[in-house]
């Protein structure tokens, strides 16, 4: 019985993980993202400025 309970214990912690890290990614991702195209827009206004 207590096997089994921290067998599930164990295997809700592995996918808290993983999600938590797949999160992380994508919070990554859309940062990287927007700092991109803000980037990219600062460097048309610059471009069109001058």
């Amino acid at each position: 019985m207590t096997l089994i309970f921290s067998a599930i214990a164990l295997i809700t912690l592995a996918i808290t993980v993983r999600v938590r890290k797949t999160i992380a990614y994508f919070v990554f991702a859309a940062g990287l993202a927007i700092i991109i195209a803000f980037l990219g827009l600062l460097y048309r206004a610059i471009r069109f400025t001058i």
